[in-house]
């Protein structure tokens, strides 16, 4: 359906800003709006009230600045595009289009890129009008060599040359910006602890010196190692600062300051993924083999030395060259996961388990910070300055002591178990089994995943191993269910 306008062409798809944009616009007046609103209901002061009025018209103005940056408005006719923006109204007729393509999808949205003399124009599918305005893309660039929306560099006969560098600037930055937010930190914490000793001789006399301590410190450390791992990263960049690639639909070129190897496609042997560790980082770069020589590429290239450009480049090579002959590792697989319930499980059935890099990094946290109350209370009390009974002391210690060994036994034990009958969960009750044909609902509630079927429902943290695998398992096997895809 199109929409006349006086005098004008008329439209034949608008695309306007969704949901999210309006959240985010109404989001920062509404907070500052709310502490006036609760300064006039509690009779507070006229200065306390020009301050609060002086704080919701800086979000005010904060919202409309950002909803200006992040706001725009499509519209087509038979002549071109019509775009509103921060910059204003801007005209781009058709045929100074001059490319159009999908950017790299996400878990739950897809965005799309066309390319103008007056810039990139971004749109996504989270807005209003999307999909009309791809389909008017189409039909009104016959100019061009590309017929079809399609990944960049992965279209048919892809006329775009890409060109991958290593950009280490972005690294250095934040490992500057993260070592400065260190030493201030540590020099604030560092100085409160040292001019006020009042405070940490109550914190003492509470049982509490070395929790102070380690909360006091936990920043410091924490932005110590942030520096520490953008100091590497920034250093393996900077030998590579020289090194270019380049794609195009015939083959691929690598440029260095030692040697040019260009190769067509077809003389591409292969390519596989490798393994590298620097200190205590594990990252996977990727190794091409050709005729003309052999390369390797590093996981940082790309502008700001974002993952995305490395899956661009996996899916190029894909396409061209094959499948990666040596995937990466699956870091949230654990070899031994099936023995554990080797007893149980039938033939070609798959164990996801919790046992994953992510669960024992935020278990050994909880178990750090658990362990800090007791720790604390027997400082003080070898100190002399404790202040509860042994009873209490007991009584603390004995219920950290159970958190902490349930949290490692279901670390352990809980997981879910698919195979061509159905899905099982081992829980703290013991299993519990649901058939594939008896599921008749499933949805996820932040990290909660729920199957329910007709007597009973599992649950699963999205945090478990392979969950995306799960996940469409169960949306394949569950052909009576009433849902047909995971929703929120």
């Amino acid at each position: 359906m199109t929409t006349l306008h006086s005098g004008r062409a008329p439209i034949l798809a608008r695309y306007r800003p969704g949901g999210a944009w309006w959240f985010l616009v109404l989001l920062f007046p509404g907070m500052g709006g709310v502490l006036p609103a609760v300064m006039i209901c509690t009779h507070h002061t006229h200065a306390d009230l020009v301050q609060a009025w002086t704080l919701a018209g800086i979000m005010g103005l904060f919202g409309i600045g950002l909803a200006m940056l992040l706001g725009k408005a499509i519209d087509t006719d038979d002549t071109g595009l019509t775009v509103f923006d921060w910059r204003g109204r801007r005209r781009i007729p058709w045929e100074d289009v001059q490319d159009y393509y999908l950017c790299l999808p996400r878990k739950r949205s897809q965005s799309a890129a066309i390319q103008t003399p007056q810039g990139l124009l971004l749109i996504a599918d989270v807005d209003s009008g999307y999909n009309e305005i791809l389909q008017c893309v189409v039909e009104h660039t016959g100019h061009l060599p590309i017929r079809e929306w399609g990944v960049l560099g992965c279209r048919p006969d892809d006329p775009a040359t890409i060109e991958f560098r290593y950009t280490w600037c972005t690294e250095a930055v934040f490992g500057v910006m993260s070592a400065a937010l260190t030493l201030g930190i540590l020099v604030m914490v560092s100085h409160r602890i040292i001019s006020d000793w009042q405070l940490l001789i109550q914190f003492a006399g509470l049982g509490w010196a070395i929790g102070f301590v380690v909360l006091a410190l936990h920043l410091p450390v924490l932005f110590g190692l942030m520096t520490w791992a953008c100091y590497l990263t920034a250093r393996d960049i900077w030998v590579r600062r020289n090194d270019r690639l380049t794609v195009t639909a015939s083959g691929i070129q690598m440029v260095t300051p030692l040697a040019v190897i260009d190769a067509p496609w077809t003389s591409v042997v292969e390519w596989h993924s490798q393994e590298v560790k620097r200190r205590r980082f594990l990252t996977s770069n990727i190794v091409i083999v050709t005729q003309h020589g052999t390369f390797d590429v590093s996981s940082r290239i790309g502008m700001n030395s974002n993952l995305q450009t490395m899956r661009l480049l996996r899916m190029i090579l894909e396409q061209h060259a094959g499948p990666d002959t040596q995937p990466p590792q699956d870091y949230n697989a654990f070899p031994n996961a099936a023995k554990r319930w080797a007893g149980i499980i039938s033939e070609g059935a798959h164990v996801h388990h919790y046992r994953t890099p992510v669960n024992r990094a935020l278990l050994l946290m909880a178990c750090a910070y658990a362990l800090t109350p007791p720790l604390a209370v027997v400082v003080g009390y070898v100190a002399g300055t404790l202040a509860a009974s042994a009873t209490r002391i007991f009584s603390n210690a004995l219920a950290v002591a159970i958190l902490i060994c349930y949290a490692q036994w279901r670390y352990r034990t809980a997981a879910v178990i698919t195979d061509d009958d159905g899905i099982r969960v081992y829980t703290v009750f013991g299993e519990r089994r649901l058939r594939w044909k008896d599921i008749t609902d499933y949805r996820k509630v932040d990290s909660l995943a729920t199957v329910r079927g007709k007597y009973n429902a599992v649950r699963f943290w999205l945090t478990i191993s392979e969950a995306e695998l799960l996940q469409q398992k169960i949306q394949e096997r569950a052909v009576n269910s009433k849902t047909r895809e995971w929703k929120l």
